[in-house]
């Protein structure tokens, strides 16, 4: 590794430490080169997997797994929800697993979408909704009706029970009550 100060080649490791739950590798490195003024300096190493290339529909040609664009796609959909960038950040690498692990060569696509889909829902039904009709081009107002039907059976029970009371008018329940 190479002192990003003066460009030496020849440095040193002080101490190795994984960090991130174990997925890199934090080191802290000195400059063997008497000049360098800074001497000091930390690196992060995390392996880079291959991740299969994307089936767009419509397209002839496969297009290389794009994470930036994976990002930014769910972060639109997130713009302006209670969502925190850590989160976003686990949503990421729950759909870049799922890719890791897929049997197929190239990935369709409409899996893709679906496995960003599941994992906006558990965490914010409007983003996963907002999402939902961009990926599916919802163009309709019944469209629109049996998306919300769709998503809304897909609920676990007890979010399903607290809208339902919303709706109602009744207050949500309190989630700190026995």
């Amino acid at each position: 590794m190479r002192c990003p100060f003066c460009k030496n080649a020849n440095t040193q490791v002080l101490d190795s430490r994984p960090v991130g739950g174990g997925d890199q590798v934090r080191r802290r490195r000195q400059c063997l080169n008497p000049n360098c003024e800074q001497k000091r300096f930390t690196t992060y190493e995390r392996p880079k997997l291959k991740l299969p290339d994307v089936d767009k529909k419509g397209q002839a040609v496969l297009q290389a797994f794009d994470t930036e664009k994976l990002i930014w796609s769910i972060e639109m959909a997130l713009r302006n929800r209670p969502v925190s960038p850590d989160t976003v950040e686990e949503m990421v690498q729950n759909v870049c697993d799922r890719a890791r692990s897929y049997a197929g060569k190239s990935i369709p696509s409409r899996t893709l979408g679906r496995w960003v889909i599941d994992e906006l829902r558990e965490r914010d039904q409007i983003a996963c909704i907002l999402y939902a009709s961009v990926f599916e081009e919802i163009t309709t107002i019944e469209q629109w009706r049996q998306l919300l039907e769709r998503e809304a059976n897909a609920l676990p029970e007890s979010a399903r029970r607290k809208q339902m009371d919303l709706l109602s008018g009744g207050e949500a329940p309190d989630d700190r009550s026995p």
